[in-house]
């Protein structure tokens, strides 16, 4: 019996000391969307909320823009001037600083999220489109995407106003410039921003772009009449098969996404060096990639350390199912895997999981580690609002009822294997 509860103490602590030191827990927040009213009210939902993130022991923030967004932080005056789109203008208060300084006092980090395929919800003219703004760099409407449905209908110049524009063309180079200047100028602003998330680089549609651009590069890559394009683009239920089975579907869309993520690298390695670069998008690669969402690729090039896929989920099961198809295309990569966990989530924030099932998928997760030879970094959870007192208490006596870490903060030094010094065999930059 003596030797037996030896035996359990040893398995015990064993398993006790294979607990990770470090670990992600990141949320997504959309603080527009949900401190409202005047600034002293705004203050202090953005207080009470950093007390919960204490309290649940969330130890990594990124916060949502929108270009608006970063157009009325930047000074802009059709934004900063704009009650739609103003909450960012530093003219009041400065809510990116203030959050700095009380993630600072709680020991959270602060990461910009963002997404070159912009959402739109602008009533003005978006900046990136604006040939003459006042402070922001100089954009073009031709940078807009057509989706083969419009194209088709006779509105082949993106300028037009038939054109629905809810989207950046990835094939715009202009486009992946004036990002990453306006980024660039915000990290400036504000260096203590630790990283950036980027959101679902590629295109919002699969029948997105059909463009004289977009038909360039086709008929650079294949040597046939740009028009050609119009056949290798889908949308439908049938969609995802479609593409699968047609070799030159994808190589038009990831194009422009390719040359982005890496610029955007680049931009990172040479002026913001130690910035964490992380990304996100859905867990099953080739319908990613009929997006122009080529993060398998980014992946294995060495281009992005840390990738987490939408896996949102009401149950363990098809969270795990979604977990271990991203995983499979990251094997062998070196990058590490941190998944988002639905706490509110899909179309018109109409799904939720309770604390009990989020927690579930915590320890799930945790339990991936080194699937497929992929080591588990962490969790992230969306979206932000759903963290109530209920959920704090919950995730703070459970799963991270140990203060934890960010795996880059443990470097010994900053040449790292995990900061963007990390490089594997990749395309050569254009």
């Amino acid at each position: 019996m003596k030797h037996k509860l030896l035996l359990i103490f040893f398995i015990s602590s064993f398993a006790f000391s294979a607990v990770k030191e470090t670990e992600i827990r990141a949320i997504a927040t959309h603080p527009s969307w949900y401190w409202k009213g005047s600034v002293k009210e705004k203050r202090s939902e953005m207080r009470h909320y950093f007390k919960l993130l204490n309290e649940a022991n969330i130890n990594m923030v990124y916060f949502w823009m929108e270009t608006a967004n970063m157009a009325a932080l930047l000074g802009e005056p059709k934004y900063a001037k704009n009650g739609d789109y103003n909450f960012y203008s530093t003219e009041k208060w400065d809510c990116i600083g203030e959050m700095l300084k009380e993630a600072k006092k709680h020991n959270v980090e602060l990461h910009l999220w963002f997404s070159f395929t912009r959402y739109k919800r602008n009533r003005n003219y978006v900046p990136e489109y604006d040939s003459n703004p006042e402070i922001m760099p100089e954009g073009s409407p031709a940078w807009a995407s057509i989706t083969k449905s419009e194209y088709e209908a006779g509105y082949t110049d993106p300028a037009s106003k038939n054109v629905s524009g809810t989207a950046l063309c990835n094939n715009a180079e202009g486009a992946g410039g004036w990002t990453i200047e306006v980024i660039d100028r915000i990290l400036q602003k504000y260096p203590e921003i630790a990283g950036i998330h980027l959101e679902e680089p590629g295109y919002l549609s699969l029948q997105r772009c059909v463009c004289k651009r977009c038909q360039k590069v086709y008929s650079l890559l294949y040597d046939e009449p740009g028009e050609n394009l119009l056949n290798h683009i889908y949308s439908g239920k049938n969609a995802r098969e479609a593409y699968r089975k047609d070799p030159k579907a994808i190589a038009v869309k990831v194009h422009g996404t390719n040359r982005f993520v890496s610029k955007f690298r680049g931009f990172l390695e040479e002026k913001h060096p130690y910035k964490i670069l992380m990304t996100g998008g859905g867990p099953y690669p080739a319908l990613e990639r009929a997006r122009g969402r080529n993060w398998p690729e980014w992946i294995q090039w060495g281009w992005i350390p840390y990738f987490g896929c939408q896996a949102y989920r009401p149950n363990v099961k098809s969270f795990v199912t979604d977990c271990k198809s991203a995983m499979d295309a990251m094997q062998g990569s070196g990058a590490e895997f941190a998944p988002i966990i639905g706490m509110l989530y899909g179309s018109g924030k109409t799904h939720s999981n309770s604390p009990e099932m989020v927690i579930k998928q915590i320890k799930a997760a945790r339990k991936l580690d080194g699937y497929k030879g992929v080591e588990y970094a962490g969790v992230q959870l969306f979206s932000g609002k759903a963290l109530n007192k209920e959920m704090a208490e919950a995730l703070g006596k459970g799963p991270f009822s140990e203060t934890k870490a960010l795996p880059w903060q443990n470097a010994k030094g900053k040449e790292d294997e995990k900061n963007l010094s990390k490089r594997k065999d990749k395309p050569e930059r254009e």
